[in-house]
């Protein structure tokens, strides 16, 4: 009987630690694939015939900008200085990117101040919609975070306008911003 004991208990230890190495590696492989934005969009753009790019609009507009430095422009010139308002907290905001001609536009991904000291002293957007040439109003919340956040629209488009609608309101500051605001689609032509 203690031999039968011994040999169960040997398995379900066995079938433990299996479960937590299984369950660790399951972690980090599911963390590498659907957190790393660059990894994961180079698989897409290959799995879809690499037809999927990344669309750099040719200009933008918004309701206000702090300087030059942090204007709509720098939205999507891939740099971290990004747009900020003119000490407006968000309130009644707005960005409109003009793509130039009409896309198919499967997704954009946004991201607050990647450097925490910047995020910390600056309001983040809350609530937006992005309004489309077609008419088309796409209604989202964006989380109070350093990550990249991705929002599908799969909608024709030859204009992106963004109206904020709120935001998380951070203590001591005046400034709402944005870091990036990168447009994913296909082209129509």
């Amino acid at each position: 009987m203690k031999n039968v004991l011994k040999s169960n208990a040997a398995k379900l230890v066995g079938i433990f630690l299996i479960g937590i190495i299984a369950g660790w590696y399951l972690n980090n492989y599911y963390y590498i694939k659907f957190y790393e934005p660059s990894t994961y969009l180079q698989d897409l753009m290959e799995d879809q015939g690499s037809n999927l790019t990344r669309i750099d609009p040719v200009s933008c507009t918004a309701s206000s900008q702090l300087n030059d430095y942090q204007s709509c422009e720098r939205l999507y010139d891939l740099d971290s200085d990004g747009w900020e308002d003119n000490n407006q907290n968000c309130k009644d905001q707005w960005i409109e990117l003009d793509l130039g001609k009409e896309y198919l536009v499967e997704f954009v991904v946004l991201q607050n101040y990647e450097y925490e000291g910047l995020f910390a002293q600056k309001d983040k957007i809350r609530d937006f919609d992005l309004v489309l040439s077609n008419g088309v109003v796409v209604s989202n919340t964006m989380v109070d975070s350093t990550d990249s956040q991705w929002f599908d629209i799969v909608e024709n488009t030859s204009t992106i306008r963004m109206n904020i609608q709120s935001s998380w309101n951070t203590i001591g500051t005046e400034t709402c911003h944005l870091q990036e605001f990168e447009i994913y689609g296909r082209s129509n032509s």
